[in-house]
């Protein structure tokens, strides 16, 4: 949601960085307050020897490399033996609303969302004892991100004060791996599959029948009626009419136009009054023709964009049988690498980290659109018998990329972001229940009105949902049903 809020709207109460020691994940910070504490993101721990430093390859794709000898105890002494690294990655909507950590940054006096294209907690333990980074020493990370944009800086989140704090200009390089796998899906991908859909078709039938039987005079002779060709031509699902066309050049070879399979771009097909007449083809672009059938008695003209597929005799070269054992067999092969492309990020962003602590790619959220309203948040129904005083309501833009804490004390200067058809308010209720503004309820807002107004104000009603949370997956299906797409 792209929307300023004044900087006490996102005071949290939380003014220093406490860290003590939970038996889930050893660290915990006060400033960080997840509202299902039992569903928080876990981290990914890694067991290394300190005087030999390690390279960490997490699942998601992101590399992090620890130096020799960089960790040091409670006394700034480097530490020895074994240590364990926690890792964990916070990429989307939800990642951001259970892990409890603040998404806004003071900017000028005022706080501004940020949006993510990728945030990090790295820390490093040794029994109870949490570790720090040896001066000098530095841990390079490489993060895995689908997000391409140039517009995102790095920050780190200051263990003293609990605000984000620039540390470099960030830049992404290409995922090699990621763009091998995407060239094997292409070269594997079948340029087509018999049966051809409807919209395949060949020029003449006559000429389909020659190719077919392959010149064999005795052959055509026995065959060439019409429900015989009909027959041979649906096996391979081919439309057949009787125009006659000029040649085209197919992979630098010329070919009669007739002898060829083409394809209806735009899904027409010749009208029964072209038939047996001249059809004039002329090329686009690339493999894109455009084929016109005139007939001046009739005052009548028809064309069609196509794009030229291959030669008949290409086709012809396996049954159908084949054709479609082949076909499937190739799909399989297809699958596989689709499965490897979906856990391959689109680019990296390397960074050096000089400390341990929680680190963000982060953008500013656009304004352009904002309007300020005085905003106020009520439940649709009694919880408990009683009326709910609701304390902190999270903001969910469309885009996945955000969470927006907001203290219902602090609703004098609230903006709101009409373009966002996906926005979403959600607070948490006792018993692990939710209520939520959905994004149909959001884009239903008479947002024309309100910018008119010099003092606009709105209510939103929160609706109570019947499903207790008691997984991310029992958030993440309610959020999604939340949204108007």
């Amino acid at each position: 949601m792209k929307f300023t809020l004044s900087p006490s709207i996102y005071v949290i109460g939380m003014a220093s960085f406490v860290t003590i020691m939970s038996c889930k994940d050893r660290v915990k910070m006060v400033f960080v307050e997840p509202p299902f504490e039992k569903l928080a993101p876990g981290f990914e721990r890694f067991s290394f020897d300190v005087s030999k430093g390690d390279t960490l390859r997490i699942s998601s794709g992101t590399t992090i490399i620890i130096p020799a000898f960089a960790l040091t105890d409670s006394t700034d002494r480097l530490a020895e033996g074994r240590a364990t690294i926690l890792y964990r990655e916070f990429r989307d909507e939800i990642d951001i609303l259970l892990s409890g950590i603040p998404m806004d940054l003071q900017v000028g006096g005022q706080s501004r969302q940020m949006q993510t294209a990728g945030m990090f907690e790295l820390r490093a333990m040794q029994g109870i004892i949490e570790l720090g980074l040896a001066k000098g020493k530095k841990i390079s990370v490489r993060f895995a991100t689908d997000e391409e944009g140039t517009d995102y800086n790095f920050f780190a989140l200051n263990d003293s004060t609990g605000e984000w704090e620039f540390r470099d200009y960030s830049k992404t390089e290409p995922n090699l791996r990621r763009i091998q796998i995407e060239n094997k899906i292409e070269e594997l991908q079948p340029p087509f599959k018999i049966p051809f859909d409807e919209n395949y078709f060949v020029l003449n039938y006559n000429s389909f029948i020659d190719v077919y039987f392959g010149d064999n005079y005795n052959l055509i002779r026995k065959n060439a009626h019409k429900p015989a060709y009909q027959n041979k031509a649906k096996e391979f699902g081919l439309r057949t009419y009787d125009l006659f066309a000029d040649h085209v050049i197919y992979q630098g070879n010329r070919y009669p136009s007739a002898l060829m399979v083409w394809e209806s771009v735009s899904g027409h097909r010749f009208p029964k009054w072209t038939q047996s007449r001249h059809c004039e083809v002329k090329k686009i672009k690339g493999s894109i023709y455009k084929l016109k059938v005139s007939d001046k008695k009739l005052g009548k003209t028809f064309a069609l964009n196509a794009r030229l597929v291959m030669p008949l005799k290409y086709a012809f070269r396996f049954s159908p049988k084949q054709w479609k054992e082949d076909y499937e067999e190739t799909m399989v092969k297809v699958a596989v690498e689709e499965r490897r492309l979906a856990t391959e990020a689109r680019v990296f962003r390397s960074m050096q980290v000089a400390g341990f602590g929680i680190y963000n790619f982060d953008r500013l959220m656009k304004q352009d659109y904002a309007i300020r309203i005085t905003a106020k948040f009520e439940m649709n129904e009694k919880i408990g018998n009683e009326a709910y005083k609701i304390k902190y309501v999270y903001g969910i833009p469309g885009d996945g990329k955000s969470v927006i804490k907001v203290n219902t004390d602090y609703l004098d200067d609230f903006y709101l972001d009409p373009t966002d058809s996906n926005f979403r308010f959600l607070t948490v209720l006792p018993d692990d229940k939710i209520a939520l503004f959905p994004a149909w309820r959001y884009s239903n807002i008479d947002f024309e009105s309100l910018a008119s107004q010099e003092n606009p104000s709105y209510t939103f009603v929160m609706s109570v949902q019947p499903q207790r949370i008691k997984s991310q997956q029992d958030l993440n299906h309610i959020l999604k049903i939340a949204r108007n797409n």
